[in-house]
């Protein structure tokens, strides 16, 4: 576990130095380089191979050797890192370069254990370096790509030049800054200014060489890091008058070699730690390879794991167990010594096949010749590879499943005797998947659908490309059992269907529906239906003819025998002729009504059986004669009608019960008056109303009016509280019956509106019968 932990750290800090781009490579402590990272390889101009097994010292070009060697053999000395600095290269590639770097100690227990070399490429910017002299603006450009800039003091004026570059390094514009060396100080960090005052000082007055690292502070307060170097001109006295020099921004540089600094203390802790865990646990994997020895052992499971030469490693015990042999009896032996050889052939290729396809087998039945006979297992091999990534052997996992065959086997005979079953019954059987995938179609559902072909359950009973919206699937697949009706389109057939879910062996769920044609059943319940509603329709239209009886010919025979009683008080009288003769007037009259209400139950009972023919009616003529026949009914009250019609001609659609509607609605507005003087009032009009055109008729007079109680029952049969019950003639339900066979309408309204007590308006409404013909 701690070398696979190593590994992984060691790939990490690979990663993150590949990722720098500066050169970075290690020697050990014997001089020899071990690694490189990708931007060594960019700068030596070779691959990593070419450089991994130099010797520092020696196998590189000695022209770089005299400037590179005193530089590492400083660091190796003193165990400091030493910064070596534009060291002319002749690179393995041949190419001439120029580098700067660190060279970085590896320091284990107070020893020199090895070198990390941070190489910066600084070929670039010495010709930029050259370039400058030749012009000014190459150098710019040079300085501002290097982030190299350079200054010069005229230390007699105290008047301090800097490049561009310098200023972008500091952040700050020209015309703030005050360009002499006071003004450069204080653009030091102040942790810093000492150091660089006291380097200064060294360089005038000490001829010292001024080359050092510092820290600037910016005006944003953030801070970077600088490298100046410079030289000092001075004049004949041997005093100094100027100083010019470079700065360059390694702020990046600098936290790198912080980052690797911090990186290679924490290395050393993981180190430390990771040694510190290794030994604690080399104790804990002892013991927990022995319990996973037990555990394996126990497992019931055949465990095994073997090379490519097809030899068992390691076996557990239920293998060993199999062959009637101990486990350490079967390491090193071949399936060719435990099987015939063209069933260890057989096993053989298996497992070739795993090794070269590099993809494991899973859940596969294989038989399993025993020395107590075969059986089967389920068994997955794995291929394990090694650290180059080839297979290198084999781990197998099998359970025995003998008694699950045994089982499969009695369930697949049971299903076979199930499958009979289904097929012999009259009524349909499919079975369906949780995906709509039809499983089994008994014979009955072939016969009326035809073969499946794979079709999905929607698709062969209902000729669908998507999932029926009235499918009971999910409710069936939730644990019900549903029972519904469906007409089939496809054969005409009406089915009684009970669908129920079915578990697999297997676990998994399946819908079975039963399919009952109650076709013949549907229509002979269609059929009882019809005649019940045929003998219902005829014991209404008795009853309602006996209510019309009941209701007009009771009124006639009262009328008729008060007449006769009152004709032979009279009729022996010569002083009561006029009054005899008024009698007789009554019962010719009434004799009339009782001739017309049987014409008109005769024309009823042919609108309740669709028998009734229609004409064309005169309104204003029918109005004319209801008008007449009411003031002749009514003699002995004062009556007052007003017809009021736009055009005498005008006509509708209908029969000669027309004339009875007018005659009701009239008799209804004189007898259901107490006024003195009776006032009604016919208006005709014609208007449109839901895209038909009718003829509009307005019957209203100033009666006693119709409560909205009564105005709900009043077209209604029965209810006579309501309707009070003076009439004589076909009622105001008969009324309402008859408009509407017209294709017409009737309602009624308070002729004031708000106050029922003003009267009552009965409006009709008729189709137009010249609008009627043109549609025809």
């Amino acid at each position: 576990m701690a070398k696979k932990e190593s590994l992984e750290i060691e790939h990490l800090h690979k990663k993150i130095l590949d990722v720098i781009v500066d050169g970075v490579w290690v020697a050990n402590k014997n001089d020899v380089m071990l690694y490189t990272n990708k931007g060594m390889e960019r700068i030596a101009g070779v691959p990593a191979e070419q450089l991994v097994g130099k010797r520092v010292l020696i196998d590189f070009s000695e022209s770089t050797l005299k400037h590179f060697r005193p530089c590492y053999l400083e660091a190796k000395e003193t165990l400091k890192p030493v910064y070596y600095d534009t060291v002319p290269v002749l690179t393995p590639a041949n190419r001439q370069s120029y580098q700067s770097g660190w060279l970085i100690p590896i320091i284990k227990r107070g020893n020199f254990e090895g070198m990390i070399c941070t190489v910066e490429d600084i070929t670039d910017l010495k010709k930029a370096d050259i370039l400058l002299k030749e012009s000014e603006a190459s150098l710019a450009n040079a300085q501002r790509i290097t982030h190299l800039g350079n200054w010069d003091w005229d230390i007699v004026k105290n008047e301090l030049y800097w490049s561009d570059e310098i200023y972008r390094i500091f952040n700050i514009n020209k015309q703030e800054f005050g360009d002499s060396y006071d003004a450069f100080l204080n653009s030091v960090h102040p942790d810093d200014r000492n150091i660089v005052q006291k380097s200064v000082d060294d360089a005038l007055y000490e001829n010292q060489p001024y080359s050092i690292d510092h820290r600037i502070l910016l005006p944003d307060g953030s801070t970077r890091f600088v490298h100046e170097q410079a030289e000092v001109t001075f004049d004949e006295a041997g005093k100094a008058i100027r100083m010019s020099g470079t700065i360059h921004d390694i702020t990046e540089r600098k936290q790198m070699e912080q980052e690797l600094r911090r990186f290679n203390e924490e290395l050393e802790q993981i180190v430390k730690k990771r040694t510190k865990e290794l030994k604690e646990s080399e104790e804990k994997y002892k013991a927990l390879s022995n319990e996973l020895k037990l555990i394996l052992d126990n497992i019931p499971a055949l465990i095994f794991y073997k090379d490519l030469n097809n030899n068992f490693v390691r076996v557990n015990k239920y293998v060993a167990d199999g062959y009637k042999t101990h486990k350490d009896s079967l390491k090193g032996k071949s399936l060719f010594d435990l099987h015939p050889k063209e069933v260890a052939q057989a096993y053989w290729d298996d497992d070739l096949e795993i090794a070269k396809s590099g993809k494991p087998k899973l859940n596969l039945e294989e038989p399993w010749e025993t020395s107590e006979g075969k059986r089967w297992i389920m068994a997955s091999k794995i291929p394990i590879t090694g650290d180059d990534g080839r297979v290198n052997s084999i781990l197998g996992i099998s359970t025995d499943i003998t008694e699950r065959k045994k089982m499969e086997e009695v369930l697949y005979l049971e299903r076979d005797n199930f499958v009979n079953i289904l097929n012999s019954m009259v009524d349909g059987v499919y079975i369906v998947d949780q995906n709509y995938n039809i499983e089994f179609v008994n014979q009955a559902l072939l016969s009326d659908y035809g073969p499946v072909n794979t079709k999905k359950c929607y698709m062969y009973f209902h000729d669908r490309s998507e999932v029926c919206p009235w499918c009971k699937n999910q409710e069936v697949f939730g644990g019900k059992t549903v029972r519904w009706e469906w007409y089939s389109f496809k054969n005409q057939k009406t089915y009684d269907l009970i669908d129920t879910p079915m578990k697999n062996y297997d676990g998994s769920v399946s819908k079975l529906e039963i399919f009952r044609d109650i076709t013949e059943r549907k229509l002979a319940g269609q059929k009882l239906k019809e005649s019940e509603e045929k003998y219902r329709k005829a014991y209404e239209q008795a009853n309602f003819f006996k209510d019309l009886f009941v209701h007009d010919m009771g009124n006639i025979l009262n009328a008729l025998q008060m007449s006769a009683e009152l004709y032979f008080k009279f009729h022996d009288k010569p002083e009561k002729i006029n009054e005899s003769n008024e009698l007789m007037g009554i019962f010719k009259s009434q004799l009339d009504n009782g001739t017309r209400l049987i014409s008109n139950v005769r024309t009823l009972s042919k609108l309740d059986e669709n028998k009734i023919s229609l004409k064309e009616i005169n309104v204003y003529n029918y109005i004319e004669e209801a008008k007449t026949f009411t003031l002749n009914n009514f003699q002995a009250r004062n009556i007052n009608i007003i017809v009021r019609i736009p055009d005498k001609n005008m006509v509708v659609q209908a029969n000669d019960l027309l004339l009875e509607v007018f005659r009701n609605i009239l008799n209804n507005a004189v007898k259901y008056n107490d006024n003195p003087i009776i006032g009604i009032y016919i208006n005709v009009s014609k208007e449109q109303k839901e895209g038909m055109n009718y003829m509009k008729l307005e019957f209203r007079d100033n009666g006693q009016g119709i409560s909205n109680d009564r105005k709900r029952y009043i077209f209604q049969k029965g209810h006579e509280e309501y309707k009070g019950g003076k009439g004589m003639g076909i009622g105001l339900s008969l009324v309402k019956k008859i408009i509407e066979s017209y294709k017409g309408k009737i309602w009624v309204e308070d002729k004031v509106k708000g106050d029922h007590t003003q009267g009552s308006n009965f409006i009709v409404l008729l189709l137009d019968c010249s609008k009627m013909i043109g549609k025809k």
